[in-house]
């Protein structure tokens, strides 16, 4: 869990809260590349090798 609201987790990721909304109802599809920042954003995006993790370390 992020600690995010969900217009801080659009937002960050580059996109609206309505549209992060359509997404969550499956209203719409997101695509790859938008569902990779939301990961991202959220912290559950798994680390590449030396890449800084949400906490500031390096993995």
């Amino acid at each position: 869990m992020s600690g995010l609201t969900a217009a801080q987790l659009a937002r960050r990721a580059g996109t609206s809260g309505p549209r992060l909304s359509t997404y969550a109802s499956g209203a719409v599809t997101p695509s790859a590349a938008l569902l990779r920042r939301l990961e991202k954003v959220a912290g559950s995006a798994p680390s590449a090798p030396g890449e800084r993790t949400p906490d500031g370390t390096r993995s």
